[in-house]
């Protein structure tokens, strides 16, 4: 029960981001004037080519008993060349997540957007359960992707040529990097019929289910989720030196859970669900959604966002979920094996520079891998495997 409450819980928060990204703003009960700065700071930033940003996240889990981790990731970068990328392959699929299941298309937009597109991150990523930090440096310039091995403690120790850059090795000293446009192209055109429809489809079938995945409870009406994204102007503010307009969206799921269509959709996709030789009980039916329930009301999910007054650019994201899940456990049955724990995230991002050009250039001295190399790796992870005992 509980991965299938997750599931949805994701699915319903993709729902949310296509609402978010269409055309018409659900601005609620906003003043007019209200939504229509909105929208004009969604037109503003996709005209934003340049900035600089940082960000900060924490998870922490608990399992309601004596553990709890946490992971924080914390830094920030530059890029030039954004409107180009976003506006080829990302906001498509933001504004028709459909188009994900069109890897061809996808993958065409994407490698036309990276030709242009330079950027840079640095980010120092630490974990209750590690003992050391992990420093991940990416840099990507003129259609190549490089990474810093040493920063992240990785070492090659191969004394074949690979050090050269020409090697059949990998070599995971200094910065290594790979074209990936030619990687990109080639793979989808040497790589076996239907594996990169397999891969893509895995990686971007959240978004593109959103209205025609089978996975979605059938009925399920995204202008229910227009109704349950509230957003209120708060004051004005000072941010950064910038006058800045101030504005929180919340999330109630509980309210779109609580719909009696929406109800009657989930319990048929729950017995859907089922293995073919079991059958829910109109008890076992009740029980879950009591838990479902429990876990939607005891979650809370908003955004303050930070937006200039004069150009309208977002200056600050901040993110912030939590989820009690001691209710759907407590509404469990007594042999179900559900934690009670709890989640919780905190994300901040901040932007700056808009639209002034960024230094950033390739590291001196690479290591290139071959693409040659990578699709010959990628082959071997795709090819068929025996099934056991054969």
């Amino acid at each position: 029960m509980r991965k299938f409450s997750l599931l949805l819980l994701l699915l319903l928060l993709l729902a949310m981001g296509s609402v978010v990204a269409a055309q018409d703003m659900p601005c609620g009960t906003l003043a007019e004037a209200d939504c229509t700065f909105l929208t004009d700071s969604a037109a503003a930033m996709a005209t934003v080519d340049s900035a600089t940003f940082t960000l900060d996240l924490t998870i922490t889990t608990s399992d309601g008993e004596d553990e709890t981790s946490t992971t924080t990731i914390s830094g920030g970068g530059a890029f030039n060349g954004a409107t180009g990328l976003v506006g080829v392959g990302m906001m498509g699929m933001m504004t028709n997540p459909s188009s994900a299941t069109d890897p061809t298309s996808m993958l065409g937009g994407l490698t036309e957007g990276l030709a242009d597109f330079d950027g840079e991150i640095n980010l120092i990523i630490t974990s209750s359960e590690e003992d050391e930090p992990t420093d991940l440096q990416l840099r990507l310039v003129d259609g190549f992707g490089y990474i810093n091995f040493d920063a992240l403690g990785l070492s090659g120790d191969d004394d074949d040529d690979s050090s050269s850059g020409t090697g059949r090795g990998l070599n995971l000293s200094g910065w290594g990097g790979v074209n990936l446009i030619e990687l990109i192209t080639r793979a989808a055109e040497e790589l076996p019929e239907g594996a990169m429809d397999g891969a893509m489809g895995g990686m971007m079938g959240g978004m593109a289910g959103v209205g025609n995945n089978p996975q979605l409870p059938e009925g399920f009406d995204p202008e229910l989720m227009s109704s349950a994204i509230v957003i209120t102007r708060l004051p004005d503010e000072e941010f950064n030196g910038v006058t800045v307009a101030v504005f929180q969206t919340t999330l109630d799921l509980a309210s779109v859970m609580s719909d009696p269509a929406m109800i009657e959709a989930i319990q048929q996709q729950m017995a859907e669900n089922m293995p073919a030789d079991q059958e829910m009980t109109p008890e076992q039916s009740q029980q879950m959604m009591q838990g479902m329930m429990a876990l939607y009301e005891g979650m809370n999910f908003s955004v303050i966002t930070r937006i200039g007054i004069d150009d309208h650019y977002i200056r600050s994201i901040e993110a912030n979920m939590s989820m009690d899940m001691s209710g759907m456990a407590a509404a469990a049955p007594a042999d179900a094996s559900v934690s009670n724990g709890s989640f919780s995230l905190a994300f901040s991002l901040t932007m700056d520079q808009f639209n002034e050009p960024q230094t950033i250039t390739a590291p001196e001295e690479p290591n290139i891998v071959e693409v040659d190399d990578l699709l010959q790796m990628m082959r071997f992870f795709m090819a068929p495997r025996p099934a056991r005992g054969s």
